[in-house]
């Protein structure tokens, strides 16, 4: 399997579409938006990806 978020393979005993490191980013980022009561969606987190992941 793969995360649907960075593309990273992650392993098939896990029963989950993120790896760690997007399912942290998805966590904070859902923490800031639940204090501003804003919908998280798929779009928000991979643009926040490609933010954090920016040379």
């Amino acid at each position: 399997m793969v995360c649907i978020i960075c593309g990273k393979k992650i392993s098939k005993q896990k029963f989950c579409n993120t790896c760690e490191e997007c399912e942290e980013k998805v966590d904070k980022l859902s923490q800031e938006i639940l204090k501003s009561h804003k919908k998280l969606t798929l779009r928000h987190i991979k643009q926040a990806n490609i933010e954090y992941n920016k040379p």
